[in-house]
C-alpha cells in the first residue's frame, strides 16, 4: 500500500512540475528585450511586442488556474493556440527581413523545446 501511495505521489509531482504547469516562463519584458536584439526591433516595435507578450503571459496564467492536472491536454491545446495568436500578432509588426529572423527564432525554440 505504501508503494502505491509513493508511486502516486511521484506521478502527481511529475505532472505538477511538467512544462505546462511549471512557472518557468521568462518574464515578458525579458522576452521582448531578447526579441529586440534578435530581430533588431525599433522602440515602437519593442513596446508593442512587450504588450503582446504581457497579454499572452496573463492569459497563460489564467489557463493554469482554469485547468486541473487531469485536463492537461486541453490546457496544452489552449496554450498552443494563445502562443500562435501572439506569434501572429508579433509577425504583423515586422518587416520582411524581421519576419524571416522571427521564423528562424521560432524554429530554433521548437527544436529546443521539442514542440510541434
Amino acid at each position: 500500500m505504501k508503494v502505491k501511495q509513493l508511486l502516486l505521489a511521484a506521478c502527481v509531482s511529475a505532472l505538477v512540475a511538467s512544462p505546462g504547469f511549471a512557472n518557468k516562463d521568462m518574464d515578458p519584458s525579458d522576452k521582448a528585450e531578447k526579441l529586440q536584439e534578435t530581430l533588431q526591433l525599433n522602440d515602437n516595435q519593442t513596446k508593442e511586442v512587450e504588450r503582446i507578450l504581457e497579454q499572452m503571459h496573463e492569459q497563460k496564467e489564467a489557463l493554469k488556474q482554469k485547468y486541473t492536472i487531469a485536463e492537461y491536454d486541453e490546457y496544452k491545446d489552449d496554450k498552443k493556440e494563445l502562443m500562435e495568436k501572439a506569434h501572429d500578432q508579433i509577425n504583423d509588426l515586422l518587416t520582411d527581413q524581421q519576419k524571416q529572423a522571427f521564423k528562424t527564432h521560432l524554429d530554433s525554440m521548437k527544436k529546443k523545446y521539442k514542440r510541434d
